[in-house]
């Protein structure tokens, strides 16, 4: 502006306060700076984002997801941060032995493993840890796992005319009826708990636990397998009058899925309330016991005089499958008819010929 000899007021305003000033001028006066410096600070400089390298993605195969993170957040107006999130690892994955049964299973196996702790409820024949502990029945995510079962409530007891307890390595007297198994701590197809029956009925409340070899600390697997074979019972057929021993078992809530022959004569199967529960009905004979877990045989035993039982060894056998779970529950239970002191030997193992049926 240009001052004139006329009396003027010039206003000046401060943004830093938000005030006005006035100011008279006469004639001849100088126009004071109209403008002058301010915030002579040096300005903030500009950060742009940092992140960290991409970690280990989620899935081997299939796709999975890998993440990284922030470690230096972006500012004043500095680049900003990219993506945190990829996918990976998007080839289809090979076909697993039980992915019909349950995608992403992880493959047990009795044969694997090692019987390092036998004293089921403290009865022996090892002292110790009050457990069977099967060591190194596989592994996952690199850690080897191990098959633990413990008495989760109530009394256990078993029979103790032989060793009953552990893994088996074949049948005694080439099978024959009530000659029993060879029991081993390594090497066999299939584990083993006896139950003690006679004289009266009795029944194993039992937990079966998935832990890490190395810590003992339970372990969540997306999926397994878990089969029990050879239910029957001795003596006789059905709930006969005459002396006699049948089996039963019961998994509790908690298995995804049951396979087994819906249709069959051989097992009472039943499932109500996510609890699955097998009633024997039909006599073993010893020639019968499976062999092989991945191999079923119809299989002709011949009684005496002459006449030959056929048992198909797929109908006396279940397995199940179980979903993000590091346990399970089982009852196993003698019934006594008019018994004397006896027990029954209950069978079991993970995948099996029971793969075949599922749907």
């Amino acid at each position: 502006m240009t001052c004139t000899a006329t009396t003027i007021r010039a206003g000046t305003s401060c943004s830093s306060s938000t005030c006005t000033r006035w100011q008279t001028y006469t004639k001849q006066g100088g126009c004071p700076a109209l403008s002058q410096a301010c915030n002579s600070q040096a300005c903030p400089q500009k950060v742009n984002c940092v992140v960290s390298g991409w970690g280990q993605c989620s899935k081997t195969c299939g796709g999975g997801t890998q993440t990284r993170s922030v470690t230096k957040p972006a500012a004043n107006g500095g680049t900003a941060c990219p993506a945190l999130s990829r996918s990976c690892n998007s080839k289809a994955c090979p076909s697993g032995p039980l992915d019909k049964c349950l995608s992403g299973s992880v493959d047990l196996d009795i044969a694997k493993a090692k019987v390092t702790s036998n004293n089921l409820g403290g009865l022996g024949p090892k002292s110790g840890e009050q457990a069977i502990r099967y060591s190194g029945v596989g592994t996952y995510n690199g850690d080897s796992l191990d098959l633990v079962v413990t008495v989760r409530a109530g009394e256990y007891v078993k029979n103790n005319v032989r060793p009953v307890n552990g893994m088996i390595c074949g049948n005694l007297n080439s099978g024959n009826h009530g000659t029993g198994h060879v029991i081993c701590n390594s090497g066999g197809h299939f584990a083993q708990i006896n139950v003690r029956a006679g004289p009266k009925s009795y029944k194993a409340q039992l937990r079966f636990t998935v832990q890490k070899t190395k810590n003992k600390q339970a372990v969540t697997l997306p999926g397994f397998a878990v089969t029990f074979f050879d239910i029957d019972q001795n003596q006789a057929d059905g709930n006969s009058p005459k002396k006699q021993v049948r089996e039963i078992f019961t998994v509790h809530k908690g298995y995804h899925k049951a396979v087994y022959d819906k249709t069959n004569k051989d097992v009472d199967f039943s499932e109500s309330g996510g609890v699955f529960t097998a009633k024997s009905k039909k006599l073993g004979h010893g020639c019968d016991n499976p062999v092989d877990p991945l191999t079923s045989k119809i299989i002709k035993c011949q009684k005496k005089g002459g006449r030959w039982i056929e048992v198909d060894q797929k109908k006396r056998s279940a397995m199940f499958m179980f979903k993000s779970k590091s346990y399970f529950d089982v009852d196993f239970e003698t019934v006594c008819n008019k018994c004397a002191k006896d027990g029954r030997n209950f069978l079991f193992g993970f995948r099996s010929f029971m793969a075949d049926d599922c749907r």
